[in-house]
């Protein structure tokens, strides 16, 4: 202890507070009655024995590493802010990445503790499970099956705890201090994020008819441990550029510009790899797809963010001072996504113009369904892009209004109501009428419509905000 204590205090704190003689012996006596109930209610053969062991012993990993891990990760964060001694942590002499690393290790060492256990039990049934199981010949590709799925739980525990962490922190610092924040909502996070990556995790691990993840820029290998370890990687930069700014440093995002970035070759592997005819309509579903995402984020960023009237005047008046770096590291991150998301629309409508050009407008049976002949159309003369982004801003807008007005603590709730009705129920109350273009991109009708509503609806949001702003500033 004296050695943890010495190399990182924050790790050793929380091992002193997850680890103790009673817990060692609880966590394998529980796991050994459970394994021996098992084994009662079996008929005796190895058979049905290591074929429950292995799938018991996968949802333990998956209930005590991952679920009950996220937990204990988001607590650490959590119960600092609660209990008001987040600011003597930050006035300590450790840096970023030890708290990143104590607090991500640290607070989870009892789940990794126990979370071992059942990833072992569930590596060495997987070999056992399969000569009883299966014909000889299958064995070998089904223990790969199995050891793939194994290294990928790993990293998924770290990702999750890490990802989890992150959030808390993106919510601590959008809470005041005099308001607790429960793990309760977090977990809901949590539990919604394990549910879709254990099916996708399974899927890609399992299935043998997903060619589109078998290659890699034609390297003909499955990718599912590659890419939970490039997102594994990016999640912990995420906590420590987190924490970093947690800490009072002062960063331009050049990180997060560097993930979008690597992200988007990263994801252009797999269509360059799915076997498309040209590598333009490689190149022209993964930018699409890549400008979704990031259109996407801009929405996560927007409602995660704070936004205060305080930090757009910084922002304003270090425009007119021509201080851009003190621009970029006050900027919100969703401020910095949208231009970029904006740059990835219209490389879109050049590649789709040059699509249609080429009388090439259907992608190859091999490639993502994501661009349908419509949307391609409507791409390539610049229509879709111009109502998208034109609804973008008019979002963007309201929600900034919301919360530069009174009622700006229920802002992001009365913004979630708001999107509900006019994504929702306010298109399918005037479907019939031929009106839904007035509310987003109408792909299926006309698209004069939308191109008008959108310009329209964000000039006048931005009218509204403009005229906020100089009654908040005077």
């Amino acid at each position: 202890m004296k050695t943890l204590l010495k190399h990182n205090a924050e790790f050793a704190k929380n091992v002193w507070l997850e680890i103790s003689p009673m817990r060692l012996l609880a966590m394998p006596a529980l796991l050994s009655l459970v394994l021996l109930l098992i084994y009662s209610s079996t008929n005796g053969t190895p058979n049905d024995f290591y074929e429950i062991v292995h799938k018991v012993s996968l949802g333990g990993f998956i209930i005590i590493g991952i679920i009950w891990g996220m937990k204990n990760a988001a607590d650490s964060i959590i119960n600092e802010h609660n209990e008001n001694t987040w600011d003597w942590q930050k006035m300590s002499a450790l840096g970023a990445l030890k708290l990143v690393l104590g607090k991500l290790f640290g607070s989870t060492i009892y789940n990794w503790y126990g979370a071992l256990m059942c990833w072992l039990a569930f590596m060495l049934t997987a070999g056992y499970k399969t000569y009883y199981n299966y014909e000889t010949n299958q064995s070998a590709t089904r223990i790969m099956h199995d050891y793939k799925l194994g290294a990928t739980l790993l990293i998924a525990m770290i990702t999750l705890t890490g990802l989890i962490q992150l959030i808390a922190l993106q919510l601590m610092r959008k809470t005041s201090v005099r308001t607790k924040i429960k793990s309760s909502q977090l977990i809901i996070i949590g539990v919604v994020l394990v549910s879709s990556l254990t099916s996708f995790y399974t899927e890609r691990t399992y299935s043998s008819n997903n060619s589109m993840f078998d290659n890699w820029y034609n390297l003909p290998f499955n990718t599912t441990i590659l890419s939970s370890i490039f997102y594994c990687a990016w999640v912990i930069a995420g906590l420590y550029r987190s924490m970093r700014k947690e800490l009072q440093f002062s960063d331009v995002p050049l990180w997060w510009l560097t993930f979008i970035g690597t992200n988007f070759l990263f994801q252009l592997g797999f269509f360059v790899g799915a076997k498309t005819e040209t590598n333009t309509s490689a190149l022209l579903t993964c930018v699409g797809y890549t400008c979704v995402q990031l259109l996407s984020m801009v929405y996560i960023l927007a409602f995660s963010e704070a936004k205060s009237i305080v930090n757009f005047t910084t922002l304003i008046s270090a425009v007119k001072t021509k201080s851009y770096r003190s621009f970029f590291e006050n900027a919100p991150l969703w401020l910095v996504t949208f231009p970029v998301a904006a740059l990835g629309g219209i490389v879109a409508t050049v590649l789709s113009f040059n699509f249609v050009a080429l009388n090439n407008a259907e992608l190859t049976s091999n490639s993502m369904d994501f661009l349908t002949d419509k949307i391609i159309l409507t791409a390539s003369n610049g229509s879709l892009l111009i109502s998208v982004f034109g609804f973008v801003v008019r979002d963007l807008g309201i929600l900034l209004l919301l919360n530069f007005s009174s009622y700006s603590k229920r802002a992001d709730v009365a913004m979630l109501i708001y999107m509900a009705l006019v994504y929702g129920l306010l298109p399918l109350l005037v479907k019939d009428f031929g009106l839904v273009g007035f509310f987003y991109p109408n792909v299926e009708g006309s698209m004069l419509t939308s191109i008008v509503a959108s310009i329209t609806e964000a000039l006048a949001v931005l009218f509204l905000l403009r005229q906020r702003w100089y009654e908040l500033i005077r």
